[in-house]
């Protein structure tokens, strides 16, 4: 009997361990799973805040200039310095610097700031200020590109009453959701055009 009943020990330690072992690697599974699945969302959120990044950008490029910025870039004591090497000196507690840092300087990295304002700062917003042109966003498009952060966008843009354009460009967009290079190559605006 004291065989049998080691026997019968054995089987049942055995199928302890089994089931142990088939318990343990479902929890693994679920585990790595869960993690999987987690730095998925992770990852989309990620991109959601990179295009979310960029749209804004996009939305105060394409819309006619607010009235802050206007009074920022009409105040006597703003000043716009441009060095040797084209970059603008943003330095001084200025009205403009000081809109410029509010509504642009969480959107692009330090690298790409001062490029961005230089190039970007005085055509749309300020021209249609100016031209008394009331530009609004009807559509933005962002498609994400196979290299990690780059974009492609359209912008449908419209003057309020029957002229209509679009501008195409890419950008590239940090993990951190700055904006550090941004390119306009097609811009058929046509009642903007007639500004520059």
């Amino acid at each position: 009997m004291t065989v049998l009943n080691k026997d019968s020990q054995e089987n049942q330690s055995t199928k302890r361990t089994t089931s142990q072992t088939v318990l343990l690697s479902i929890i693994a599974i679920f585990i790595i799973l869960g993690g999987y699945i987690m730095l998925r969302l992770l990852d989309v959120d990620k991109a959601d805040g990179r295009e979310r990044a960029l749209r804004e950008l996009l939305t105060i490029q394409f819309s006619t200039a607010e009235e802050a910025l206007i009074q920022a870039l009409e105040s006597p004591d703003s000043h716009i310095m441009i060095n040797d090497n084209g970059n603008i000196d943003l330095t001084n507690d200025t009205p403009l610097n000081q809109y410029l840092d509010g509504h642009y300087r969480m959107l692009l990295t330090d690298s790409y700031y001062d490029e961005y304002i230089v190039r970007y700062l005085l055509s749309y917003p300020v021209f249609a200020y100016y031209n008394d042109i009331d530009l609004n966003i009807s559509n933005i498009t962002i498609e994400k590109q196979e290299a990690e952060g780059d974009y492609h966008f359209t912008v449908h843009v419209d003057d309020g009453d029957d002229q209509q354009g679009k501008v195409t460009g890419r950008a590239h967009v940090t993990g951190d959701g700055q904006i550090s290079f941004l390119d306009i190559f097609e811009d058929d605006t046509l009642f903007l055009n007639g500004l520059y």
